[in-house]
């Protein structure tokens, strides 16, 4: 029994040129393998900036942080809050970016199927 693919992998297996289905789906689970590997790195280089910041600010207190079912609490010196929504509106802009690549992308490929580029003929000089 196969699972139901959302919409945005039924677009990355479409911008893939290989006409097997089975090797779509090997490429995309490379591609979803690497996204994966730069989120982690992503994430490890995130943690280090940020403790950094706060080992060089010591003498400023920050508010601890609250359980995720309290967001957003409004106060203002609350990081957690700032960088969760912060946080938020930057993987939004990145999902619409992201959508907006695959789907430009699955437009080019359904371009290049219905009007094939012509096959470059060699000119024969009649001199």
């Amino acid at each position: 029994m196969s699972r139901v693919q959302s919409k945005t992998e039924l677009l990355l297996l479409q911008t893939h040129l290989e006409p097997q289905e089975a090797k779509r789906e090997q490429d995309h689970q490379q591609f979803t393998k690497e996204i994966t590997t730069m989120i982690v790195s992503l994430r490890s280089q995130f943690l280090v900036n940020t403790q950094k910041i706060l080992s060089e600010n010591k003498d400023i207190r920050i508010r601890p942080p609250h359980s995720p079912n309290f967001f957003n609490c409004k106060f203002p010196d609350c990081i957690y809050c700032q960088l969760r929504e912060s946080m938020e509106d930057h993987l939004k802009l990145m999902n619409k970016s992201l959508t907006a690549h695959v789907t430009t992308s699955a437009e080019k490929q359904q371009q290049t199927r219905i009007f094939p580029r012509k096959k470059k003929q060699d000119k024969i000089n009649l001199d």
